[in-house]
């Protein structure tokens, strides 16, 4: 699939559009590939689920600048990726 969000401000984009439903996603590797655009912020949200069901939310953002720890959360800042180039970013759950 190919999604452009280069709209200013707020361009977002969610799969699946409900958030009631699954991807069903199995795989242990996450792999998103995008290019930056200098001087804007990106943030990507993974939700996850363990064994008994428990939602999580793993948040890796450019506007955070220390790790956030919270019960059903955590937020990670994405400081060292590089603006302007295609890159593929690569996430282990």
């Amino acid at each position: 699939f190919i999604y452009i969000l280069d709209t200013p401000g707020n361009g977002s984009l969610r799969l699946p559009k409900d958030d009631r439903k699954s991807l069903g996603l199995i795989q242990r590797y996450f792999v998103f590939q995008g290019m930056f655009f200098p001087n804007s912020h990106f943030s990507i949200e993974i939700g996850v689920s363990d064994i008994s069901r428990t939602k999580r939310r793993l948040i890796f953002s450019t506007n955070t600048k220390t790790i956030v720890n919270h019960h059903h959360h955590c937020r990670i800042p994405l400081s060292s990726i590089p603006r302007g180039l295609w890159m593929n970013v690569s996430f282990d759950i």
